[in-house]
């Protein structure tokens, strides 16, 4: 049920990049962490400020097998928020 309320706020023309994100945090929650990267990539696209979306997007990066896609989004959460310890922490659990 709330994934097909989801689709349906997806096919909205005018969709904000805060709802692809919180999308895209559900889709890995629930086991679809590819879909998850591709809302969370489009997201950071439209607001590339946000560091806890970049955080999320790590560990879908992680979930898929993309370790230097996941290093990355990681990094970029870190710089945009310096003292994320969360950020810090799964960027550590990378190696």
């Amino acid at each position: 049920m709330a994934r097909e309320r989801y689709d349906d706020a997806l096919r909205a023309e005018a969709l904000a990049p805060l709802l692809k994100a919180e999308i895209g945090e559900f889709e890995l929650l629930h086991g679809d962490p590819e879909r998850a990267v591709t809302l969370l990539e489009e997201a950071v696209a439209r607001d590339p400020r946000q560091a806890d979306w970049w955080i999320v997007l790590g560990s879908a990066r992680r979930e898929v097998g993309d370790r230097s896609g996941a290093r990355a989004a990681l990094e970029r959460a870190l710089e945009l928020e310096p003292g994320s310890e969360l950020a810090a922490e799964r960027l550590r659990a990378l190696g």
